[in-house]
């Protein structure tokens, strides 16, 4: 949206002719400035990623990016939406999200006029148990088990997988992961972090052949005061493979 203001300036002449006076306008000029509102062009939420227990709420806020200087803004305005009212509800004015049941990551989206048109804003809501850690691996327990099909033939369990989900408002630091025990396995998605909200997967493979055919647990070190966090891996060996 633009708007215009206007300057203008005249000249005249003053005429002496035998006894008469005259007033005459000879010449005239104007000038005009341009000036341009300031246009929002891009919404950044903030956080990016959170997570919290159910029950409780976490606020999220907008940052706008403008074409004119300051070309920063904190705390606009905008309108708040989420992606699963049933896991976590927002306020659409104001922004503060309430975990109102358990899962995720919900999106946190940010609405708001801008150029060429309306534009958004995204941000991600985990929603964790009331009274679980922040960080938290589920199922905490994967059974392994070689049992006769219906060939009469012996059949174990494929890989067994458990999920890692950071539930924390910061990046949780993945020191190590293993698992114990000779018959077993891992292989994960994890890497050297889990952004806030974010999760991550852990598989772990199961050799019936090892000696000895039990072992673990998965352990998982990281920076959270809960830190390890450990998955159990009970063996029921019913045949021989």
């Amino acid at each position: 949206m633009k708007s215009r203001t206007s300057r203008s300036w005249t000249r005249t002449v003053l005429t002496i002719s035998g006894m008469g006076i005259s007033l005459a306008m000879v010449a005239s000029c104007g000038s005009s400035s341009t000036m341009t509102a300031h246009q929002l062009v891009a919404i950044a939420v903030s956080p990016s990623g959170a997570g919290a227990n159910q029950g409780d709420t976490v606020p999220f806020s907008a940052t706008g990016t403008f074409a004119q200087p300051p070309t920063t803004q904190t705390n606009i305005s905008a309108q708040w939406a989420s992606s699963d009212t049933t896991t976590a509800t927002i306020n659409s004015s104001t922004g503060a999200a309430t975990c109102v049941g358990v899962g995720g990551p919900v999106t946190i989206t940010a609405s708001a006029a801008g150029m060429p048109g309306s534009l958004q804003g995204t941000a991600m809501l985990t929603c964790a148990p009331q009274g679980t850690g922040p960080v938290k691996l589920v199922p905490n327990s994967l059974t392994f088990v070689c049992d006769l099909d219906l060939t009469g033939s012996c059949s174990c369990s494929p890989p067994e997988t458990t999920t890692l989900t950071n539930s924390l408002s910061t990046s949780l630091a993945i020191d190590s992961i293993s698992v114990g025990g000779t018959a077993f396995s891992q292989s994960n998605t994890c890497g050297t972090s889990v952004g806030p909200g974010q999760s991550c997967t852990i598989n772990v493979s199961w050799d019936p052949k090892a000696a000895p055919d039990t072992g673990g647990p998965v352990t998982v070190s990281d920076s959270d005061s809960t830190s390890p966090q450990t998955v159990s891996l009970p063996v029921l060996k019913r045949c021989n493979p």
